[in-house]
């Protein structure tokens, strides 16, 4: 799965985030993160796509948001869940409206 023009998703807890990255050949992500509410953020080392499967975090400039998700095969939506590092208890999920 190739992300690396950047993907646009919603998420159960309201927001909708712009996400601008680029990925490597190994699948490595980098980039900026934008909500539909002007936070911005930054994803962190770490962050990366393996296969269908993609995990990345966001440092919003205090909390990070920890991303996980699956493309699904057959529409080609990729959606998954998110959780606050901070306050592993917070949790939402997220998806992509349109195919990636």
């Amino acid at each position: 799965m190739y992300i690396g023009s950047g993907i646009q998703f919603d998420q159960s807890n309201g927001f909708g985030v712009d996400l601008k990255c680029s990925q490597d050949a190994s699948g490595k992500l980098s980039g900026t993160a934008t909500t539909n509410g002007g936070m911005q953020g930054t994803i962190e080392d770490g962050s990366r796509v393996v296969g269908d499967s993609v995990v990345f975090i966001i440092n919003w400039g205090g909390s990070r948001g920890r991303y996980e998700g699956t493309l699904n095969p057959i529409d080609h939506i990729l959606s998954g869940t998110t959780m606050d590092m901070n306050n592993p208890g917070s949790i939402a999920h997220w998806w992509c409206p349109t195919p990636v």
